[in-house]
């Protein structure tokens, strides 16, 4: 399959390479152990992005798709939870995308505000400068990612399937 090297300014919002498959859930360990079972991803790296907070998120590599799993119940951000039913279930939520470098990440904030979308949550910490994109024709959000180089070396030590 041949794939071209780089992404040009001008190939629209979802013209840059996918790389993450992400899901919400209500229970991190019973949709991990869904995953285990039914799905074969049998290792996850799991972590609390900060220390005291209730988030927990689990990645996993299978192959070129890292599949991340969050559990954001309690946390109060609505971008994750809202997509949850009181009981316990797995929701799709966004497509994780790499955005390269600062040109990039440039041309992508054009393509946004061209395109009049909205960006429901975005930030820049120690891993990764990133905007998650709404995309209601779509049915779940777009993630970028524009990783630091601890962002890198975290995203390196993974579990791998």
């Amino acid at each position: 399959m041949k794939r071209p090297d780089l992404v040009s300014p001008n190939a629209g919002l979802l013209g840059y390479r996918q790389f993450q498959m992400a899901y919400v859930t209500n229970d991190l360990d019973r949709a991990l152990a869904i995953l285990r079972a039914q799905y074969g991803i049998a290792d996850f790296t799991v972590f609390s992005p900060a220390p005291g907070q209730p988030m927990r998120i689990a990645l996993a590599w299978c192959g070129e798709t890292m599949f991340e799993v969050i559990d954001a119940t309690g946390m109060g951000i609505d971008i994750y939870d809202k997509a949850l039913p009181d009981d316990f279930a797995i929701r799709f939520h966004h497509i994780g995308l790499e955005v390269a470098d600062e040109f990039q990440w440039d041309c992508l904030q054009a393509s946004i505000r061209a395109g009049n979308h909205v960006v429901d949550f975005a930030g820049d910490n120690d891993v990764a400068r990133f905007a998650y994109v709404n995309a209601p024709e779509l049915g779940h959000y777009v993630e970028y990612v524009l990783l630091h180089e601890q962002g890198r070396l975290f995203f390196e030590s993974v579990a791998a399937n």
